[in-house]
């Protein structure tokens, strides 16, 4: 047996070494997806508490660290066209605000796991089409046919941008309105040329 071993030690050798050679290809794997995971962002866009417009439209943090809502990016269209929103904005505040003044501001840090409530989806689609002229009215709610939400945020020292994007479609039957995601999950903003994309649409909005 002894002399066995030995005719065959370096055979022995090389499947010892190939081993070894797997199990930490293995864990650097395992390395390399802890990292890509604490330091890649996760949002969710989502709709809560009902099907139709008073339904609230909630943004959660699901990444590993703290992150910064700096704007949301609304982009409605309608039976005319296509318009923009930026819905982080100041102006019409006015001196009070709620116990959670982000839910009003639209922007401001999330921890881990925490979900901010921005509000019903008739308050968003009416305020957008009263600051486009169109008056903040029933008709104008008929007339939308999706409503696309961008949430840009700032996660960890990174210097560019990032965030999330989710459509919802706006269904309306017999007299009744219903949001309906057109995705399972928000479509998250990671790539380096769409995060220019949003710095840049940040940037004309300015």
């Amino acid at each position: 047996m002894w002399s066995w071993i030995q005719h065959y030690s370096g055979a022995f050798s090389a499947i010892t070494s190939l081993l070894m050679l797997l199990v930490w290809f293995v864990y650097l794997q395992l390395l390399l997806v802890a990292y890509r995971r604490r330091w890649r962002s996760t949002i969710l866009i989502n709709r809560g508490g009902g099907l139709g417009t008073e339904a609230r439209c909630l943004i959660s943090n699901m990444s590993s660290e703290a992150i910064y809502l700096t704007s949301l990016i609304a982009f409605v269209t309608t039976d005319d066209g296509t318009y923009r929103q930026e819905l982080t904005d100041l102006r019409d505040l006015g001196d009070g605000l709620d116990a959670d003044p982000r839910s009003r501001m639209k922007q401001g840090p999330l921890k881990a796991g925490e979900y901010l409530d921005i509000g019903t989806f008739h308050d968003l689609i009416l305020t957008i089409g009263d600051n486009e002229g169109h008056g903040s009215n029933e008709d104008w709610l008929a007339s939308v046919q999706s409503l696309e939400l961008t949430a840009v945020i700032v996660y960890g020292a990174d210097d560019l941008l990032a965030g999330a994007r989710r459509t919802f479609e706006i269904r309306h039957k017999d007299g009744d309105i219903q949001i309906c995601p057109t995705t399972s999950d928000s479509e998250q903003i990671r790539s380096r040329r769409e995060r220019r994309k949003i710095g840049k649409l940040l940037q004309d909005s300015l």
